[in-house]
């Protein structure tokens, strides 16, 4: 599941990367957007790097239930800024 959000995250850092010659409203609008979801994914990795034994079950279940939202939120962004994925 780690490796899943590290590649989503990889994923989201070169689209932002490739967005900061953009200027436009849309492609601050996009990079917000990303960097929210990024800054996300970073907490729960972090979390799950901290996790202990004991709390081992219910941090996977977080890191799930980030991985099943960053799939759907990128798919939705890829969506809402497909000009951007040409």
């Amino acid at each position: 599941v780690a490796e899943h959000l590290e590649e989503r995250r990889k994923e989201i850092d070169q689209k932002i990367e490739s967005l900061k010659s953009d200027s436009t409203g849309r492609g601050v609008q996009a990079r917000n957007k990303l960097t929210g979801l990024r800054n996300d994914i970073n907490k729960k990795l972090d979390e799950l790097k901290g996790a202990s034994a004991t709390t081992w079950d219910s941090t996977q279940l977080k890191i799930d239930t980030v991985l099943k939202k960053s799939d759907k939120e990128w798919t939705e962004f890829k969506k809402d800024f497909k000009e951007l994925f040409q």
